[in-house]
């Protein structure tokens, strides 16, 4: 019987990480948080970005558009 006992603890004891590889775990971990919140930024950027050019293109647009419309009146 106490070598059964023995048996499933040494069995749950390989199942259990070590305290290393723990660790090496919640670093991955944070690793990825961390590229995944810097991916987010760049995102956020990127689309901050493309909505400015879309302003500005809207701009050069009606200044064309204008321009066109004096130089046709004339």
């Amino acid at each position: 019987m106490q070598q059964d006992y023995n048996e499933k603890k040494e069995k749950i004891k390989q199942l259990i990480p070590s305290q290393e590889q723990y660790h090496q775990t919640e670093v991955q971990k944070w690793h990825v948080k961390h590229m995944l919140a810097n991916e987010k930024v760049r995102l956020n950027d990127t689309v901050g970005r493309n909505n400015h050019l879309k302003v500005e293109i809207n701009i050069l647009r009606k200044e064309i558009i204008f321009a066109r419309d004096s130089i046709s009146k004339m």
